[in-house]
Formats: C-alpha cells, sequence, structure tokens
C-alpha cells in the first residue's frame, strides 16, 4: 500500500514538474534549444607564472539552453576547448624565441543566463557560472618547429581545471525556432594547472557563434 502510494506521489510530481513545458508546447512556445557552436579562444596562464602572451586556440562543441521563465534560462555546454599560453624568452644578441604551449580541454560550463527582454527576435543576455574542465592532452612548440605532443602530461598536469566564467551573449532569431547566437565571455580557472611547484591558472576570453534549434 504505502509503495503504491509512493509510486503514486511520484507520478504527481512528475505531471507537476512537466506540466509547465507542456502548456508551453501547446501555446507554441519552445522551451528547449541545442546546437553546434564554434569559436576562439585567446588564453594565457596567470597566478605565477612567468611573463606570458595571449595564445589562440580553438572552441568547438554544442550547447543546450532550457529556458525556465521568460528572462532566465539554463545553459550547458560540452566544448573542446584548446587553452595555454605564449611565452617569449629574450637573450642579448639573440632573436627572440616564442614557445607555444596548448593543453587541450573537455570544457562544461554551467551557466545562469538572464535575457534582458522578454521575449523578440533580438535577445541580448548576460550569464554566469561555473567552467568544468578536463584535461586530455597538449602539445608545445618552439619558434617556427613542428609542435611537439607533451608526453606523460598526467604525470606533472592537472587532469581536473575547475574555473568560474561570465560574459555577455546575443541571439537572432533567423527562421522559425531557429536562432543565432553570439557568445563572449571570460574564464578566470579557480585550479592549479600543475599538479605540484608553481601556481599557474588558465585565463582567457571566449568568443563563439552558433546556431539553436528549439524543441
Amino acid at each position: 500500500m504505502k509503495s503504491n502510494a509512493a509510486k503514486l506521489g511520484a507520478l504527481g510530481l512528475l505531471i507537476l514538474l512537466l506540466s509547465p513545458a507542456f502548456r508551453a508546447r501547446a501555446q507554441g512556445n519552445r522551451t528547449w534549444g541545442i546546437g553546434p557552436e564554434l569559436g576562439v579562444n585567446f588564453a594565457k596562464f596567470g597566478r605565477d607564472a612567468p611573463d606570458n602572451d595571449l595564445k589562440t586556440g580553438v572552441v568547438a562543441g554544442f550547447s543546450v539552453t532550457h529556458s525556465v521563465i521568460d528572462n532566465f534560462g539554463i545553459t550547458a555546454k560540452a566544448l573542446l576547448t584548446q587553452r595555454g599560453a605564449r611565452f617569449e624568452s629574450r637573450m642579448a644578441g639573440v632573436s627572440p624565441v616564442t614557445t607555444k604551449t596548448t593543453l587541450n580541454y573537455l570544457e562544461i560550463p554551467l551557466l545562469a543566463r538572464f535575457f534582458l527582454n522578454k521575449d523578440g527576435k533580438f535577445r541580448p543576455n548576460l550569464f554566469a557560472g561555473p567552467s568544468f574542465g578536463f584535461l586530455f592532452g597538449g602539445t608545445y612548440q618552439t619558434g617556427s618547429d613542428d609542435a611537439v605532443k607533451i608526453e606523460n602530461y598526467r604525470d606533472f598536469l592537472n587532469p581536473f581545471d575547475f574555473g568560474l566564467t561570465g560574459g555577455l551573449g546575443l541571439n537572432y532569431e533567423v527562421a522559425t525556432e531557429t536562432r543565432l547566437l553570439l557568445d563572449a565571455r571570460y574564464v578566470y580557472g579557480l585550479s592549479n594547472v600543475n599538479k605540484a611547484g608553481d601556481n599557474y591558472n588558465n585565463q582567457g576570453i571566449t568568443v563563439s557563434v552558433g546556431v539553436s534549434f528549439g524543441f
């Protein structure tokens, strides 16, 4: 008897949670959006890292947004992200030598997104939230030499990166339930890139474009 009551209670709770979504669908308003995303990173190391410059890298993946209410939504992204930095060494009488370090992450940002208007074709928004990174490899390149794979990176680099990210988003309806997206965000890592020794953190700016299909 208790088991049946629990099942009925769970079913009632599920119906209650899903009913707003069904009402939105019935009214022709899609509460979910999903689509591909492509962009560029301008990354560097901070904290105890020696002087370094921004290094460009690729960002690619997809994002999912759920609009909870008219002015608020939640976005989750799964991105292959290239971070790292560019170092330049100078010695008297010798031409400067540039070394580029690239770290490849699976990045998963979870963002609270605040829309500045309730509806319309053009919807600017602000967003912020945590970002989780999972390192899966990297390379370094000195001067004009070919990039070299970083061997045994798990021995000295932290496989997990945690940080905060936030920025400005713009989206524009280009067709029914289809929107063109533009996001620009700053990323500040709270974790040490190194397992031990000097404390480096990931920092940088990510600019990406994407398409969202409502469902």
